[in-house]
């Protein structure tokens, strides 16, 4: 069988085929071949499913194969819902037949033209994988270092020190104290859980301990996992059996076959005492295949199993089912100090990251291997920034595919996964479709596999059974969990791991599974096969892809959009569905449209409030399960019996008395004749009282499993033991009478059904049935009313399976006796309202089995049971509404009293029912027995039962207008682009992914050329798989560099034939008097574009193959493949051993890092440590390191050591075999035996045990991914001698992560500083290491551009040493072409390539981001955001799951910083990067990549014409020549930088015409324009617009033709006001209009914003927005509360009237991150008390205005980071409520405070960085206490005049670095004086700067306070610093 969901999907399509091939006359040559294809294809998936995780090439066409078998799938779906008509007997009738056999003729011949091109499709991409992947024999091998196989990550786990493991004391004992038991047979011990629990380590743990080494001297460890050859391993036994018998092993051991192998391991263990561990066994057959070779001697021999399977645990333990071990995950507490253990240098986590850290580490939920990946990906992030840590939290799942710590628990829980057979991998996928922590009901998610087809009948059960056994399994496997289990054992709800799920969910969405939709108008691809929709959609505006789906699943949150009218359902679209969920939606009626799908096999309607059914329902004619459960139905109409398919209809509701906790139940009458639904198996619950007839009608449905009858009365007995007696598979019977003094009379029955295990009887009985004693599989009995008076147990007590027994006003006797050996295996005994019952009595012997026993509201019982202290098994005892005096009696003090009875059961409660709740107090408990009655015990606990009737339906969502699921051609072909981000490399493979959004926003208009998009798409792909591979090899291979650059091309291409025709369908033709003519002149302009876009489709189709069959004929067919100049290629191992070359007296700048290093490496600490060297290519690493370990100290204090170059495609086995070899070799030792031969695992046992006890120093160098060190970390034993590790990195992960027990020993080697640049330079190039003067000043402009990088310096200096050094104009030449030399150059070529690494390295795509940096000016300083908004307008940032595309986007520049590829040029104070650039080298590297690849032509010069096939152009302060109008038309990006004195307008303008209509970003910020250029507004694909920083004042109402506008910049530009029409742009994300003004004595800014238009609450996708003018009044305030999904706000003008409206706005803001509110004037009080709950994740927050106290909200933000208050005039000291927030770095306060002290507290402000205080006029003394601001770094205070002395207490604040005192009294500034009397120059003596600043006519002077000592202390003349300098802000 073919593996996965693929493989299900393909066996389901034969059977469609098997089952509608009488409907396909006509077609009989098609449907064949479709049946032959499916066959074939099974057959290649069968293997592919299995290979193309490790196969990128076959990854895409397993895909491909997959669309294809969708679409046989929908074409024969959508035939047969042709061929279905209901003509009925109506007067029209023939004629209808008539007209409906012409309709299925144009069925067929529509099947058949399908089915056509469906085998055209297939033969396409035969070819296109033949063409690009075969032909080219390109078949992707994956990347070394991300290869963790099931075996290597067995080892780490055996590897793993003792000292880093966490609860494992208690199962290590346990496992000994069985192991050294005292028994002499032969006994088993499994451990079993699922993967990642750490059962291997656990059992290695327990393998090694010194007793059990010393008890069995005859050992073997055996690592069986998934696919074992049992030869090898009997071998592998023999081995280390005959090891340490210290014999040869037996001859010819290598020739022997199973049998032999068997029978020489069982004869030499005969006499032995041994123990034998298997780990990892997955199947039982692998148990039995050692069983036999293992003796059962009497010599106490053990074997140890360890199996992710239970099945297998219970076979190896067959004789010993008490030696199974189920390792359980960490409880909380052990899970706490695990992930501490290794993130926490302390082990403490700090109080401002424990929520979200217990948050993260909820998602764990216990498993260490998740536990300890994901605390390697927070290790790495700053824990100063809880923002990253919630990032983390919120993208768990996008982790998992992108990190490569989690990467690693991904395999070993795919593991699982990949092993299932394929009918339980669709199973398992379907857990995806659930919201995270929802616990599922077992029966709902059988019925659900059911009608999705995943279940496959058996022959002699039915498919409940099967699907039942399926969930067994997966159970078994340790995959899915059981929550909750009935009394009786049966999984009642159940759920799967939550790190599994988000492995699921990315599986699933990889194969169109299911698409899960979690936010408003989320979009999904076409292919998708289900809909899973979480939560509310109040609103799905878009219309979506419907056509293909098959399921919608709807989980409604109870808390979202109360208030709601009604929705109103349509479900046109939805024609092939097969499952529809509407469990808990806000219905009143039935959706009329749901009669319309008639494929349509599962129903639920649950919990709504639908009150009647529409007769229309028969059209559901293959329903199989109708849910209406907790509905307000009553009675179904009678065209219900046409559903002759239906299996399951539940048609009632329950209702609960407040003092009685067993249901009232409410069925429906049934129409006549309902026994004619004869596929029934479950019907609850029919109203018995419309009379016999219907009883006997229920004998007709043999099928029933469950039945369920109410309103019974006495005279419908005998009917209906009738019929129960013809009912022989009957499991569940539930019969209620129709008031509680009715009898039932079920005499009659003779033979009962002889498998029912559940029986429900409520209503009086004279006795007791005599049939009920002879029910042996009755597990569960339910009697109610009953009234008996005899003793019911007497005939109850020796039933053999009885589990479960309630007892509800059933027996009116005083006594109930319960005998001794009766009830022998119950579990639950409850016992409800015996009035008259006085005593109860156990006997000994009686209930052996019981666990929990309830006891309510019987009110003569005074004493607890006599005899319960012979219940030794008993867990619960609870009293339920009792007497008093019972409760009395457990009292411990009481005298006579019954507590030593229950002193053996650990939990006893009495319980009340209390104003709608039930309280619960703990009377006893086992470690306190001293309880109080009048008390609860801990905490009161409301008891919350199943859905009550009779209470209101909770406001629940609803969906606005209705639901429109409608198709779009276009994402049929797009999902397949677009699903799964294809992972070639380069900026290629950027272009083909950013195609498929193309295909999303444009398909629609593409009907009429669905078949040559459809092959662009299948072309596209192929190409992209082709790239992934042959973009990493082209370097290295001109030929295929040359095919690299063709495809490019006709990719480009491609995007050019789809922007185009596009574009010809964007323009709005309006409703004006002519738009009729308008549209039909657009239906003719509209058939043109497609004829136009077909055409050329067809010729890049043509230009492909024959691009192709060039290849082929010069290349392939005369075997050429030419591998590249020798003299060129410098691999990366040979730079590095060149640099371990180079004499000390060569190099410069060492002597301090090396001195650094060598006092780390030395250092006293015993445990083993880590040291990391990290920094960019270039920088000497590698250098460093080799002196260090050469130096004479190391080689004395280390004898032990080994140098290992990792490098980026490195061999695990080699370097290991490598460092053996150098450790034996310092031993003088001869090496291992066997050691060529050793496996990954065994190698670094070999290296672990050797070292264990040996002080060692390993270098590991130039280490590029986290992976890698995982490679080695375990091999390196955690030993108490000193040993020491060094790694040299350029990727600051891998020196965090590596580094994460000694985060202090991470060593950022900086590049030289400009002198020692200087001395490097002239030292290579001047014999007497001095410059001539005429060179100096050009070689310092050359050494500028080194950046002081001793890699770029040493190779420049080999140029210019070439050079004549009496010609400077030689030396300038150099200069000038320093980015061509990069290329032409072989001393240049080399720094290229080292810089170049770094590059080739990254993911495809980070690729472009870093092209991107090519684009600005040399020099420039790039702004984050601005960076960050155009990566998202050119389509480089995918969305990841939880985080917003910004977020992602700033993952992404972190990554390129840890790879130290991006420099931080600055950083706000809260730590945020604010600009940043890349090295000046590398810059002229990516510059020459992306001319290569066209990714962008800089424009330097007057003039300048660019190639014709870029699409970026960066003009760089000069105007373009002219452009060809074919070459501007490509361009999808223009960039111009322009100097600020740059004044010609009229050429700007020539920029801008027709030729430029495919732009996406225009960046003109500095641009001299006075005028919007109107030519913009033709640019329909725009995205990205920056008018910033010009003159432009107006912006027109033209702008909404901008549909796909995503960034409007207008910052600093001169426009106050924006066009109501800017309403129309719903893709606009980021809208920034406004500018500063700065008053020369203040330094925050006075802001200037907008005048917004009204409604500006549409814009739905905007995250910035600033800044508003509020004085338009309140309703503007209300609109912002829409735009959900904002993250910055900024607001001006506000005035206190705006306050409530503006505070309830803020509190729907759930997403904001940074809030700006500032009033209208600085007296204008600004109201916020209003906000109760303000957004939880907010950091920075601007206040401007007046207010009588500070809100109270405030001091719980505690995400809060910076803070600026300005205008506040407070009365009371700010301070107090400001203290404590946790995580507060920046804090200014202007104009705050009126008082006279502010006190700094101990403690407060505990990571507070920067604080500034401003014109606080009144202020005359600040007191800082010892222990406040212990992180503080800057300090200003400006314009307090009274303020005369330094703050009192500044002392204490010893991280201080900049004291700045501006325009402050000279009072204050004479007391810094050193020579002052009782001056304060002590007190700031530890901070590195002070200064004290004054306003000079338009500038700042700064004066040095302690840099000048003034020999007259009364001078008042203050000496300016060296430096003037004029201080700008912002």
């Amino acid at each position: 069988m073919a593996e996965g969901s693929v493989s299900f999907l393909l066996s389901k399509l034969a059977q469609i085929l098997e089952d509608e091939g009488q409907l396909l006359t006509g077609v009989r040559t098609e449907a064949e071949y479709i049946s032959d294809e499916l066959e074939f294809m099974k057959a290649f998936l069968r293997v592919a499913d299995a290979m193309e995780e490790r196969d990128p090439s076959l990854e895409v066409l397993v895909k491909k194969v997959r669309d294809i078998a969708y679409e046989m799938e929908d074409a024969l779906d959508d035939f047969k819902l042709r061929l279905t008509h209901d003509r009925g007997r109506r007067f029209f009738a023939p004629l209808l037949r008539s007209f409906d056999y012409f309709v299925n003729l144009r069925a067929r011949h529509q099947i058949a033209s399908r089915i056509r091109a469906i085998k055209s499709r297939v033969i396409g991409i035969s070819e296109a994988h033949r063409r690009y992947l075969i032909r080219n024999n390109i078949m992707g091998q994956g990347s070394t270092f991300s290869s963790i196989s099931r075996l290597e990550s067995q080892g780490d786990g055996l590897l793993l020190e003792e000292a880093d493991l966490v609860g494992i004391e208690k199962p290590k004992r346990q496992l000994i104290e069985w192991l050294l038991g005292k028994k002499s047979g032969r006994e088993v011990v499994s451990v079993v859980g699922m993967g990642g629990l750490g059962k291997s380590t656990l059992v290695k743990k327990v393998y090694d301990d010194p007793d059990v080494k010393k008890q069995f001297k005859f050992r073997a460890w055996i690592t069986v996992s998934q696919s074992f050859k049992k030869e090898e391993l009997l071998k592998d036994i023999i081995q280390q059996l005959f090891r340490v018998h210290r014999k040869p092993g037996p001859k010819g051991v290598d020739k022997m076959d199973y049998d032999k192998l068997r029978t020489e391991i069982n004869k030499f263990l005969q006499q032995r005492k041994y123990l034998i561990v298997l780990d990892d066994v997955w199947h039982t057959s692998a148990w039995g295949a050692f069983q036999h070779a293992l003796p059962n001697n009497n010599c106490g021999s053990r074997i140890m199993v360890t199996t992710r399977n239970t099945e297998v645990a219970s076979t190896a333990c067959m004789d010993f089912p008490d030696r199974v071990f189920p390792l359980d995950p960490l409880s909380q507490e052990e899970s706490w100090i695990l992930f501490c253990k290794k993130i926490f240098q302390n082990n403490t986590c700090p109080p401002h990251l424990k929520n979200v850290s217990e948050t993260i580490l909820g998602r764990c939920e216990g498993l260490p291997l998740a536990i300890v990946s994901i605390s390697g990906v927070l290790a790495t992030k700053d824990k100063n920034k809880i923002d990253e840590w919630e990032m983390v939290h919120r993208s768990l799942g996008a982790g998992f595919e992108n990190n490569d710590t989690l990467m690693s628990t991904r395999k070993i829980l795919s593991l699982s996964y990949n092993d299932l057979p394929y009918y339980l991998k669709s199973c398992l996928l379907y857990f995806s479709i659930f919201p995270v922590g929802n616990p599922i009901g077992r029966m709902k998610l059988i019925r659900l596999w059911i009608a999705e087809g995943f279940v496959e009948g058996k022959e002699g059960m039915t498919l409940e059974e099967v699907a039942e056994d399926y969930l067994n399994e997966l159970i078994k496997r340790s995959l899915a969990r059981v929550v909750e289990a009935t009394s009786d054992g049966r999984v009642k709800t159940c759920r799967i791991h939550d790190l599994l799920r988000e492995i699921m969910i990315t599986k699933a969405k990889d194969q169109d599974f299911v698409a899960i939709a979690k936010e408003e108008g989320m979009m999904w691809s076409e292919k998708a096969r289900r809909v899973s929709i979480h939560k509310a959609v109040p609103s799905i505006q878009r219309r979506h892809v419907a056509s293909r789906l098959r399921s919608v699943l709807i989980f409604w949150g109870a808390d979202s959009c109360p208030d709601s009218p009604a929705p109103n359902l349509s479900f046109g679209h939805l024609r092939l569905l097969n499952v529809l969920d509407l469990e808990g939606a806000p219905l009143k009626e039935f959706p009329s449209k749901v009669s319309s799908l008639f494929l349509l096999k599962y129903l639920s309607l649950r919990n709504t409030n639908v009150n009647s059914i529409p007769s229309s329902i028969s059209k559901l004619l293959n329903l199989e399960t109708l849910d209406l459960k907790h509905t307000q139905i009553s009675e179904l109409p009678v065209e219900i019996l046409k559903l002759r398919k239906l299996r399951h209809l539940l048609v009632y509701r329950y209702e609960i008395d407040s003092d009685d906790r067993i249901h009232t139940k409410y069925g429906f009458q049934p129409p006549p004749q309902i026994g004619s639904l004869q596929s029934l198996q479950k019907l609850c619950f029919v109203e018995a009282n419309q009379g016999g007839d219907l009883l006997l009608e229920l004998g007709r449905l043999s099928q029933l499993r469950r039945l369920g009858i109410v309103r019974f009365r006495k005279e419908h007995g005998k009917a209906l033991c009738s019929s129960v007696t013809k009912l022989a598979d009957l499991r569940a019977l539930s019969i209620t009478a129709i008031t509680d003094s009715e009898f039932i009379d079920l005499e009659y029955l003779s033979s009962p059904p002889r498998f029912l295990q559940r029986l429900y009887l409520t209503g009086r009985f004279r006795s007791l049935p005599e049939w009920l004693h002879s029910l042996d599989s009755l597990v569960k009995l339910v009697l109610k009313w009953s009234r008996l008076s005899d003793d019911p147990l007497l005939s109850l007590q020796h039933l053999p399976n009885l589990l479960h027994l309630e007892l509800v006003q059933v027996y009116d006797g005083e006594m109930l006796c319960f005998q001794a050996k009766g009830f022998q295996r119950l579990k639950f005994l409850g016992i409800n309202k015996l009035e008259s019952l006085r005593v109860i009595t156990v006997q000994q012997g009686a209930m052996p089995c019981l666990e929990k026993l309830i006891v309510q509201s019987c009110k003569e019982l005074k004493r607890v049971p006599s005899g319960i202290e012979h219940l030794t098994t008993l867990k619960v005892l609870e009293f339920f509404n009792m007497p008093k005096e019972l409760i009395m009696t457990l009292q411990p003090s009481e005298e006579n009293g019954d507590y030593l009875k229950v002193a053996h059961v650990p939990d006893v409660y009495s319980t009340y029912w209390n104003n709608g709740i039930l309280d619960y107090f703990t009377l006893l408990t086992k470690e306190d027995g001293n309880c109080a009655l009048s008390s609860p015990s801990g905490s009161r606990r409301d008891y919350i039962w199943k859905r009550v009737n009779s209470q209101k339906h909770k406001p629940t969502p609803t969906l606005n207008t209705s639901i429109k699921l409608l198709p779009r051609v276009s994402e049929s072909l797009a999902g397949k682009l677009k699903v799964k981000p294809p992972m070639s490399e380069g900026v290629v493979t950027f272009l083909l992914t950013k195609l498929a959004d193309f295909l999303v926003e444009r398909g629609k208009n593409l009907a009429g050329v669905e078949c040559e998009v459809e092959y662009i798409s299948d072309e596209l792909e192929f190409m992209t798989a082709f790239l992934r591979l042959g973009d990493t090899m082209e370097d290295s291979d001109p030929v295929l560099r040359c095919l690299v650059k063709k495809v490019r091309d006709a990719a480009y291409d491609t995007e050019d034939a789809l922007d185009s025709f596009s574009l010809s369908h964007a323009s709005d033709r309006g409703h004006g008097i002519f738009s009729c003519f308008r549209k039909i002149a657009r239906s003719i302009k509209d058939k043109r574009a497609r004829r136009r876009i077909a055409s050329k489709i067809q010729s890049i189709k043509s230009r492909v193959i024959s691009i192709s069959e060039s290849h082929r004929r010069y290349c392939n067919k005369n075997n050429i493949m030419i591998q590249g100049s020798s003299s060129n290629s410098i691999p990366r191992m040979e730079c590095q051993r060149d640099a371990l070359l180079i004499e000390e007296a060569d190099l410069v700048g060492i002597e301090k890092p090396k001195k650094q290093l060598i006092e780390w490496l030395l250092g006293s600490k015993p445990g083993r440590e880590v040291i990391s060297v990290v920094g960019m290519g270039g920088l000497g690493k590698s250098t460093l390191v080799k002196k260090v370990y050469d130096d004479s100290n190391m080689k004395k204090h280390f004898k032990f050591r080994a140098w290992v170059t990792v490098s980026q495609s490195f061999k695990r086995e080699d370097l290991l075999k490598d460092m053996i070899q150098q450790l034996f070799r310092a031993h003088r030792k001869p090496d291992p035996k066997g050691v060529n031969s050793m496996d990954y695992n065994k190698l670094r046992s070999v290296i672990h045990e050797f070292l264990q006890q040996k002080k060692y120093l390993i270098v590991l160098d130039d280490v590029w991914h986290p992976s890698a060190w995982h490679a080695f970390q375990h091999a390196l034993p955690h030993n108490n001698c000193g040993s020491r590790i060094l790694v040299t990195t350029r990727n600051t992960e891998v020196a965090s992560t590596s580094c994460m027990d000694s985060p202090d020993k991470v060593y950022p080697l900086n590049p030289l500083s400009q002198e020692e640049s200087w001395t490097l330079f002239c030292k290579k190039i001047f014999q007497n290491n001095i410059c001539p003067p005429h060179l100096k000043s050009v070689s310092e402009t050359i050494l500028d551009r080194c950046e002081g990088l001793p890699l770029a310096i040493v190779a420049i200096s080999g140029v210019l040493a070439t050079k004549d050094k009496s010609r400077i104009d030689e030396w300038e030449m150099v200069h000038r072409s320093l980015g061509a030399g990069l290329e032409e150059n072989d001393m240049l070529m080399s720094a290229r390539k080292i810089l170049s690494l770094s590059y080739n390295d990254l993911p495809y795509y980070l690729k472009s981001c870093l092209l991107y940096f090519s684009i600005f000016p040399v020099g420039n300083r790039i702004k984050r955001m601005t960076l960050i908004r155009l990566w998202i307008a050119e389509g480089f940032v995918k969305c990841k799951e939880g985080m917003t595309v910004e977020e992602v986007a700033q993952d992404y520049l972190n990554e390129l910083m840890k790879r130290s590829l991006v420099q931080v040029v600055k950083t706000t104070t809260d730590g945020r990067v604010k600009t940043c650039r890349i090295h000046d080298l590398l810059r002229e590297i990516m510059i020459a990549m992306a001319k290569d690849q066209g990714f962008v032509a800089i424009a330097r010069e007057e003039g300048i014409t660019w190639p014709e096939k870029v699409r970026r152009v960066s003009i760089h302060n000069a105007m373009p020549n002219k452009q060809r109008r074919q070459v501007a038309s490509r361009l999808r990006s223009l960039l111009a930088f322009w100097v600020a004195d740059c004044n010609y307008e009229s050429p700007v303008r020539k920029l801008f015409s027709s030729r430029l209509r495919l732009l996406h970003v225009l960046d003109l910020e500095g641009a001299p324009l006075k005028e919007f250029p109107k030519e913009i507004v033709s640019l329909f694909l725009l995205k990205y617009l920056s008018l910033r920083n010009t003159k432009v004042n107006f912006i027109p109402s033209t702008i909404s033709q901008l549909k796909n506008l995503e960034t409007l910049d207008m910052k600093h530009a001169l426009v106050s006001e924006l066009p109501a029409e800017i309403r129309k742009l719903q893709k606009l994300c980021y809208l920034l209009v406004y500018r500063f003004e700065i008053d020369s004595g203040d330094r925050i800014p006075t802001k200037y914003g907008f005048k917004a238009p009204a409604q500006i609450g549409r814009l739905l996708s905007l995250q910035k927005l600033c800044f508003v003018e509020a004085n338009q009044g309140r309703n503007l305030m209300f609109e912002l509360g829409r735009l959900k999904q904002l993250r910055k706000l900024g607001i001006v003008k506000l005035k206190k009237k705006h306050g409530k409206a503006l505070c309830s706005s803020v509190e729907r803001l759930t997403n904001l991150r940074a809030l700006s509110a500032t009033s209208i004037t600085e007296n204008e009080i600004i109201d916020l008390d209003y906000v109760a709950s303000p957004p939880q994740y907010l950091q920075r927050l601007y206040l401007g205005g007046r207010m009588k106290k500070l809100p109270d909200w405030i001091s719980s933000l505690d995400s809060l980071v910076r803070l600026v208050l300005k205008w506040s005039q407070l009365n009371d000291d700010p301070l107090l409520s400001l203290q404590h927030l946790p995580n507060l770095v920046h804090l200014e306060l202007v104009q705050v405070y009126n008082g006279e002290l502010l006190c700094f507290q101990a403690k407060g402000f505990q990571r507070l960085k920067f604080l500034g205080l401003n014109k606080l006029e009144r202020l005359r003394m600040i007191n800082v206490e010892q222990g406040a601001m212990p992180c503080l770094e800057k300090l200003i205070v400006q314009s307090c005049k009274s303020l005369r002395r330094v703050p009192s207490g500044i002392e204490h604040l010893s991280t201080l670095k900049v004291l700045e005192f501006f325009d402050m009294p000279k009072e204050l500034v004479m007391s810094l004086h050193p020579n002052g009397e009782d001056g304060d120059y002590l007190k700031v003596a530890h901070v590195s700067d002070v200064y004290s600043t004054y306003w000079n006519n338009g500038n700042w002077d700064i004066f040095s306070s302690l840099g000048a000592k003034l020999e007259d202390k009364h001078s008042a003349q203050l000496t300016p610093r060296m430096i003037k300098r004029n201080y700008t802000w912002k």
